[in-house]
C-alpha cells in the first residue's frame, strides 16, 4: 500500500544494522516518542507485515476499531514526525493509491494546519477533495517549451553526454503533449 511505502522510506534513514522491529522502535522513539509502543508497534508493524507478535502482541480488536487505531496511529507518527522538523509529504499520483490509503491521507490534510507537516496530492483526476485544490491547466506553446529546455538542462547535468532535441522532434513532442505538464515531463524524459 501506499502507506507502507511511506513508512518503509522513513525506516531507510534508521541505522542499517538494526533489525526491522528494532528500526521501528528507532522511528517511534526518535520521531513520535509519545506514541504507546503497545498500540503502534502492531499496528506499524502490521502495515509493514513485519511479524513482531513475540514482543508487542496485536490487540483483539474489531475492524473498525483497528483501521480507527491505525489512522490515529499515523496521524500521531506523521503529526509527531512535523515536531522533529518540518515535513513535506508528497504524492504523485494520489488516484493510483489503495481506498485506505486515500481515506487517510484525505482525514490527515486537514489537522496540518496547525502542524509543520504539509502534504501535496496530485492527481490526474479532478476528483481530489482537499482543503487547497490548486488547478493545473494545460500550458501555452510557449510554456511548454520553457518546460521542456528547463527540464533538458537539469537532465544533462545529470548525465555524462548532453542531449537535445531536434527542432522536428521538439514539435512532435509538443504536439503530442498537447500541453499537459505531466505528460510533457515524462514524453521528454522518454526521448
Amino acid at each position: 500500500s501506499g502507506v507502507a511505502a511511506l513508512l518503509n522510506r522513513e525506516l531507510e534513514f534508521s541505522p542499517p544494522e538494526l533489525s526491522p522491529l528494532d528500526k521501528l522502535l528507532h522511528l517511534l522513539r526518535w520521531k513520535a516518542p509519545h506514541l504507546n509502543l503497545q498500540q503502534s508497534v502492531p499496528v506499524l508493524s502490521s502495515i509493514l507485515q513485519q511479524d513482531t507478535s513475540e514482543f508487542y502482541p496485536t490487540p483483539l480488536l474489531t475492524p473498525q476499531s483497528q483501521r480507527a487505531l491505525t489512522f490515529e496511529t499515523l496521524h500521531q507518527l506523521f503529526l509527531g514526525m512535523s515536531r522533529v522538523k518540518p515535513c513535506l509529504l508528497v504524492v504523485d499520483g494520489f488516484e493510483w493509491l489503495d481506498p485506505s490509503s486515500q481515506q487517510w491521507l484525505l482525514q490527515l490534510a486537514p489537522q496540518c494546519s496547525q502542524s509543520r507537516l504539509l502534504i501535496l496530492l496530485t492527481s490526474r483526476q479532478s476528483r481530489v477533495t482537499t482543503q487547497r485544490p490548486l488547478l493545473v491547466e494545460r500550458l501555452g506553446a510557449e510554456q511548454a517549451r520553457q518546460l521542456v529546455s528547463r527540464l533538458l538542462d537539469d537532465l544533462n547535468r545529470q548525465a555524462d553526454q548532453p542531449f537535445s532535441l531536434t527542432t522536428p522532434a521538439l514539435g512532435q513532442l509538443l504536439d503530442r503533449a498537447d500541453g499537459i505538464p505531466f505528460y510533457l515531463e515524462e514524453l521528454t524524459r522518454a526521448a
